[in-house]
């Protein structure tokens, strides 16, 4: 799985009028629970029941279009809430709902069904797999669709092996070609969050030292060499300028001591999105602190920038998750990877979603313990 109720929030800390200022960070209050979220995803099948690194983006035609990593599809039992098996059976899948979420529609592709699962994405060889990073959907001819998505290699004990951008037709949904992205080295996994942003297409990565700490970085490119590495450009703090060239890439967020005076606490999902409130418009990024031991995280954090590349303001915790540390059977649960889904933004409150797993998969039987879990940060003015 993808890692790396009384409902508990921490104060949030606001910032000084000056510091609102100076990162246009808008009042940002404690996040609650959404039950009609939270209820929509708990899927018997058949199809998808549960999965991790949950991207969302909406569709031309209104609906949402899911992608998950690490899933399980199948059936689980409606009264128990029990699956056959605590072994998810696919690296990734894809699903679509409708705007009122009344439907949950799992797609197949490679042969797949709710019978015979099959990871809708494939590397074509058995050792090794793709999971989910962001898309989007791309206008490539007048009335004409596509959605470039985002893949990260995998093989063997987690051994990182590169990335790969996907297309996918619409209204189909199905996979075009595959393009490999050329990285120079091994050292940065890109696509956390991709943004169109006036003429540039910014791609939001991770550079993941493990225990020695997690950082975030960003590079820039059109929609058009999106899968040309050498064409990317590189926001390097110390130039104050967008460089070719991945060794000209800055850690923006989780190596600056005034922003995060305990040290780096970028998760490997995490989001920067553009938002507007009725103070003006600035950037919030939606992460998760992993300055804890990992399966003690459990505080889920914002920061603000006017600028999409930074500088960030001071992190905001705005939600404690509950889940963190409750024993099961045979493990305790955790949660991880927070993002954020802006197109379901409503009542000025945020749609922000985390994972939830255990220490031991032997507790997934339970596909309770294996779902994601939805809340709303409130922002003050958010439009």
């Amino acid at each position: 799985m993808r890692t790396r109720i009384a409902v508990v929030v921490f104060a949030v800390s606001l910032m000084s009028s000056p510091a609102r200022a100076q990162y246009c960070a808008p009042a940002t209050s404690p996040a609650f629970p959404d039950d009609t979220f939270d209820t929509f995803f708990m899927q018997n099948g058949p199809g998808w029941t549960g999965g991790d690194s949950v991207f969302s983006v909406p569709l031309p035609n209104g609906d949402s279009f899911w992608r998950f990593s690490d899933s399980y599809i199948g059936t689980v039992n409606p009264l128990t809430r029990m699956r056959s098996s605590y072994l998810f059976n696919v690296h990734n899948a894809v699903a679509t709902t409708d705007p009122a979420l009344t439907t949950f529609t799992t797609l197949y592709d490679n042969g797949g069904s709710a019978t015979h699962p099959e990871p809708y994405f494939t590397t074509h060889n058995s050792n090794n797999w793709f999971w989910i990073g962001d898309g989007i959907v791309i206008q490539s001819s007048p009335g004409v669709y596509q959605i470039k998505q985002f893949l990260t290699k995998w093989t063997g004990l987690f051994q990182f092996l590169g990335e790969s951008v996907v297309t996918l037709s619409y209204p189909s949904l199905a996979v075009v070609n595959y393009q490999t992205l050329n990285l120079t080295d091994k050292t940065l996994e890109w696509g956390a969050r991709t943004l169109v942003i006036g003429p540039y297409l910014y791609i939001y990565g991770l550079e993941d030292l493990g225990a020695s700490g997690k950082y975030a970085h960003v590079a820039r490119t059109t929609v058009a060499t999106i899968a040309n590495y050498s064409a990317w450009q590189f926001w390097n703090i110390p130039q104050q300028a967008w460089l070719t060239g991945p060794s000209n890439s800055s850690r923006i967020l989780g190596d600056d001591p005034l922003t995060d005076p305990t040290g780096p606490s970028i998760a490997n999902d995490y989001t920067v999105d553009p938002i507007t409130t009725s103070a003006g418009a600035s950037y919030i990024l939606v992460t998760e602190d992993t300055n804890p031991f990992y399966g003690d995280w459990s505080s889920i954090i914002v920061y603000y920038s006017c600028n999409p590349q930074g500088p960030w303001s001071a992190k905001q915790s705005v939600y404690t998750t509950p889940e963190t540390g409750q024993q099961q059977k045979y493990g305790k649960l955790l949660t991880y990877n927070p993002r954020a889904h802006p197109e379901y933004t409503s009542n000025g409150e945020l749609l922000v979603h985390y994972n939830v797993n255990s220490t031991d998969s032997r507790d997934l039987v339970n596909a309770n313990d294996y779902l994601p879990r939805f809340i709303r940060v409130p922002i003050a003015g958010l439009k």
